[in-house]
């Protein structure tokens, strides 16, 4: 055999140069790999800071007792921006009126629950998805842009009543005062006495819930 002759082990290690289009195909998906995590990560950061499902701890049996809860509603704090307070309970929501707010302006909601876990969403075009856990205060902020009455749902299973389980925030238009929203045409609406009942009721029941009894 000739001297001459390379061998594998002798034989210069050759790398072909990618072809150009297959050097782009790696830029393109490595890009788009690299925009992928970044909106993942932007993503969970804004929802984290956009809900919180236990921010605040208020056992069951003294949210009825517990300011703000003790009346639900909604309050305009001293910068213009909006404070919705909200009790769930088996099956309904407090207060039993609707809930009233601005356009345009930042509500913050603040829900607890007086017996098992709910849920607190509005439908269509917002970010407020709650889980409301006995317990724990659950909060979420939102900017309504369109004036309208918007639907409250309870997208938690908690019994046979569960379907039942709605509400409602009004937004006012420019120009109208939350204070005293014009009337709706064959709405009913729950006087502030009904509320107090309400409220009243739910208390005693997640007293007794609670093994409140000697």
């Amino acid at each position: 055999m000739s001297d001459n002759v390379p061998t594998p082990d002798t034989q210069p290690v050759r790398f072909e140069r990618l072809h150009t289009a297959e050097r782009w195909w790696l830029r393109v998906g490595s890009l788009m790999l690299i925009v992928f995590l970044v909106v993942v990560g932007v993503d969970s950061v804004y929802n984290a800071s956009m809900q919180s499902h236990g921010s605040q701890q208020l056992a069951t049996e003294n949210v009825a007792s517990t300011a703000p809860f003790d009346k639900p509603g909604t309050y305009e704090a001293k910068d213009g921006t909006y404070d919705a307070i909200v009790v769930a309970y088996a099956f309904g929501f407090l207060p039993l009126e609707d809930l009233v707010v601005p356009v345009d302006t930042k509500v913050r909601f603040h829900v607890a629950s007086l017996d098992v876990v709910h849920g607190f969403t509005i439908p269509g075009t917002t970010n407020v998805n709650l889980e409301v856990l006995p317990g724990h205060v659950s909060e979420v902020t939102q900017t309504f842009s369109e004036p309208g009455r918007y639907l409250i749902l309870c997208n938690e299973y908690c019994g046979s009543g569960h379907h039942f389980m709605t509400a409602h925030i009004r937004v006012l238009k420019r120009g109208e005062d939350p204070k005293n929203p014009p009337k709706l045409d064959g709405t009913p609406v729950a006087n502030a006495q009904e509320a107090t009942e309400a409220m009243e009721k739910m208390s005693n029941m997640a007293g007794m819930d609670h093994g409140d009894s000697k």
